[in-house]
This record gives C-alpha cells, sequence and structure tokens, in this order.
C-alpha cells in the first residue's frame, strides 16, 4: 500500500544555534526579517506542527494539536504519514500554501508556489519555491 513518507533536507529540528565564522563562538539565531536561518526554522515548525482537527461528521475532535496554546497553528504533515497519496493530495497543496503565507516574513509578491507530485510509487514530492 503506497503511503507518505516526510523528510526535512535541512539536517531537521534545532539550528537555534550557529557558529560564527570569524571568531567560531555560538551564535543564537535571531528571528528577524531577512534571517534565512531564522526563517527556515520557523516555516520548519509550521509544516511539521499538528492543528486541531475536528470530524467532519461528528465535528468531534479528533486529537490534542501539537501547540495547545495556539491550537490552530500548523500545517499538520505529520498527521498524513500513513495516508495514501491520492486522499491527501487533495487538500494537501491548498493547506501548505495558506500556511506558508501566513509567516510575517515570506514574501507575498512572487506568491509562493507549492507544487505536489505524486511519483507514482507510493510517495509524493512536496517543493515549496
Amino acid at each position: 500500500m503506497p503511503s507518505v513518507e516526510l523528510g526535512i533536507s535541512n539536517g531537521g529540528y534545532g539550528g537555534d544555534w550557529q557558529l560564527d565564522p570569524v571568531t567560531a563562538d555560538l551564535l543564537l539565531v535571531v528571528d528577524a526579517p531577512g534571517n534565512l536561518t531564522a526563517t527556515t526554522q520557523r516555516l520548519t515548525r509550521l509544516l511539521f506542527t499538528t492543528p486541531r482537527s475536528f470530524d467532519l461528521g461528528t465535528n468531534q475532535p479528533l486529537g490534542a494539536p501539537d501547540d495547545i496554546c495556539n491550537p490552530d497553528y500548523g500545517a499538520g504533515l505529520p498527521s498524513l504519514v500513513g495516508e495514501l497519496p491520492t486522499q491527501a493530495v487533495q487538500s494537501l497543496q491548498r493547506n501548505l500554501s495558506a500556511a506558508i503565507v501566513s509567516d510575517p516574513y515570506v514574501a507575498t509578491s512572487p506568491t509562493p508556489i507549492v507544487t505536489v507530485t505524486n511519483d507514482k510509487s507510493g510517495y509524493l514530492i512536496v517543493v515549496v519555491s
């Protein structure tokens, strides 16, 4: 049975510290406009945080959100692991696009492009440009 797998090409979660190339000291990543490392880390957290969700038929909660202080925050990519690609593709592109443009430091012009491709071997490929 085909399934969805997730991966992060930038080394995964973390990255709060960087090595200063001049002094070799550790530097804390500051979240500011123009700081690519901080924006990448923030978008990774956004995409991999599961928001609250409800059963469409009964409107009952399906589980607790990852961030209980901000229950609607996140795109919920981990919740797609194990789902059939044909079921996931229908809303994945729309949800990811909405999540990415909600970040205050992501440029809105040109609009970020999210492409979801089923590679026919059971994997979905997601490209954000």
